[in-house]
């Protein structure tokens, strides 16, 4: 029965109106219905989905072309609030409220369709607001009719192409999945914002207590994530995503102009999560010392030879450059493949045999500690399934989509925002080492290798390193520890005879290889959660992976440039003038 009464609306949209963020998604009066093919009586979004996609699927037709033949609807609500501040003050505050709507239609047949590549950035992000079912539908409509048209000149174009273009082991356009239906109920999590106003206040003005610092902030943002998924195979999935950010940030300037800053991020699902008051006063003043420490660290110098990656280090270097090498990855259905899956195979040797690789996006925990983010059903509604990628350093399986590619032909629930994304990665070692094993071992190489002196990354700058997969040389890594005229990395020199550790500044990774993935020396005994963004995750989710420390034999690291900003020319007013 559709809600379409005056009554009804009214209701609907004074309900989806009065929602904020200190009551978002009340609780349906519906249980979740895992398994039952429903849609909540009261969710006037959905019943407008499932009606106009029906229509779509039977009627949407042009001469001499057939009516398509897969539909889908993902209709996702987010709701956000953000808060910065500065010395004291608060600086920006703001609530969001937004809809992006995204449809999916394919014409021809799951062999050859009109799909042509990623469909995430395709879509409505001024979508209706509103609960109003004949709005949706309207605006579900003129979707549809613009998706058909263009897949018609899609299918047309790529029937032309393969009359002249022929491609080695093509694969299909799409692949089949099982229905899911999975509609779960959504949670009311109130957030003070009062509060928090005052916490931030607290913490910012921390930096008044440090001259040398030259510019902080604070910032803190939750998000409540409404996804709507219907396609016309049956599956119907509604679920909730949570999340909230606090971030601390402090930036110092060397005498020769160098900027130098730290950062510390808690990304959690949900806020009860996040430190208490103490803990994030106590991260504010360690932040601002360790920026000022790394001002008055020398600079550092070219560098050939091991490096040990240390914790956080570690965990960069996974997200960025070992994730985008378990990933099916696929440019468009014409055969044209990024050259990053040109060369992978599956039975390829990719790590040392010391090395596995686990992943798992539906893992809530790692040794009782909860993981950020993760999913049970991928963005195409299919569940996702734990995989063992890596086995003894050789590739077994990747991370697909319901696109085939040459590695993958089915999907296993790894689609993220529209293209094939890992979970939660686990790295895993059969001959895991303690730290002082590693440093050791560190310092044996550099010996070995006639060095005077070896390197520890501590961490990296904040964000996934920067990846250029063109190059011929496999995997690039340009600028990855710090920028140009800036350092935020921590990086030590370690003498070789004498163990001594001295911090350096401005040191850039030049490249690292797949060669240099597989002469990997060592993996630590010290393996903890952390939390990172994958490059191949367009939708922007931070999410846990578990990671040791890891050494490596031989990599090139670049001393910075010698162009940098000078220093302010006065002082901070709050010191030069406090009376």
């Amino acid at each position: 029965m559709q809600p379409k009464s005056r009554l009804t609306l009214f209701l609907a949209q004074a309900f989806f109106l009065s929602q904020t963020l200190t009551a978002a998604y009340a609780t349906t009066p519906d249980p979740a219905m895992e398994g039952k093919q429903a849609i909540p009586q009261d969710d006037v979004v959905m019943h407008a989905m499932k009606d106009e996609l029906d229509r779509t699927k039977s009627k949407l037709k042009l001469d001499k072309f057939a009516t398509p033949y897969f539909v889908s609807y993902n209709i996702t609500d987010s709701i956000g609030f953000y808060l910065g501040a500065s010395f004291g003050a608060i600086t920006n505050k703001s609530d969001s409220n937004s809809r992006f709507a995204r449809t999916v239609l394919r014409i021809g047949d799951k062999k050859l369709d009109s799909d042509r590549g990623s469909t995430f950035m395709f879509g409505d992000r001024t979508f209706v607001l509103d609960d109003d079912y004949d709005a949706i539908r309207n605006a579900l409509w003129l979707s549809s009719d613009r998706s058909y048209k263009s897949a018609v000149e899609n299918l047309e174009s790529k029937k032309a192409t393969r009359q002249y273009t022929k491609v080695e082991d093509q694969p299909d356009s799409f692949s089949d999945a099982k229905t899911v239906v999975s509609v779960k109920v959504v949670k009311n999590t109130p957030i003070d914002q009062a509060d928090w106003e005052d916490r931030l206040r607290k913490i910012s003005a921390i930096f008044k207590e440090y001259p040398d610092i030259t510019q902080s902030g604070i910032s803190f943002s939750t998000r409540k994530k409404l996804r709507r998924l219907v396609n016309s195979e049956g599956t119907t999935v509604k679920d909730q995503e949570t999340g909230a950010n606090f971030r601390i940030e402090a930036t110092a300037q060397a005498k020769d102009g160098m900027e130098t800053s730290d950062d510390e991020t808690f990304s959690v699902n949900a806020l009860d999560q996040l430190p208490d008051q103490k803990t994030m006063e106590e991260s504010a003043r360690k932040i601002a010392s360790r920026a000022i420490e790394l001002s008055k660290a020398k600079r550092a110098s070219d560098y050939l030879g091991p490096i040990l990656f240390e914790k956080d280090a570690a965990a960069d270097l996974v997200s960025s450059v070992i994730s985008p090498l378990v990933v099916a990855d696929r440019a468009d259905d014409i055969g044209y493949f990024r050259s990053s899956q040109s060369d992978k195979k599956i039975g390829q040797r990719l790590f040392p045999e010391f090395l596995s690789i686990v992943d798992d996006p539906t893992a809530k925990t790692y040794k009782d500690l909860p993981l950020k983010g993760g999913w049970e059903i991928d963005d195409e509604g299919v569940r996702a399934q734990k995989l063992t990628l890596i086995d003894k350093g050789i590739l077994k399986a990747v991370c697909s989509t319901r696109k085939p590619t040459r590695l993958s032909k089915e999907s296993n629930g790894h689609n993220r925002g529209g293209t094939a994304c890992p979970g939660h990665l686990f790295i895993e070692t059969s001959q895991p080492m303690s730290m002082s094993d590693m440093k050791k071992k560190l310092i044996e190489t550099a010996k070995a290798q006639g060095l005077t002196s070896a390197l520890i990354i501590r961490k990296t700058q904040s964000g996934y390193m920067g990846i250029d997969f063109s190059g011929v040389s496999g995997l690039q890594i340009l600028s990855s520890l710090g920028g140009s005229r800036s350092s935020s990395s921590f990086i030590y020199s370690v003498d070789v005879n004498t163990g001594k550790e001295e911090l350096v500044r401005g040191a850039q990774l030049r490249r690292l290889t797949r060669q240099d993935l597989r002469n990997m020396l060592a993996a630590g005994n010290d393996a903890n959660t952390y939390v990172a963004k994958y490059p191949s995750d367009y939708t922007g989710t931070a999410i846990s992976l578990v990671t040791p420390s890891l050494l490596f034999g031989e990599l090139e690291i670049q001393k910075p440039p010698l162009e940098t900003d000078t220093p302010p020319h006065l002082k901070n007013p709050y010191f030069d003038e406090k009376k």
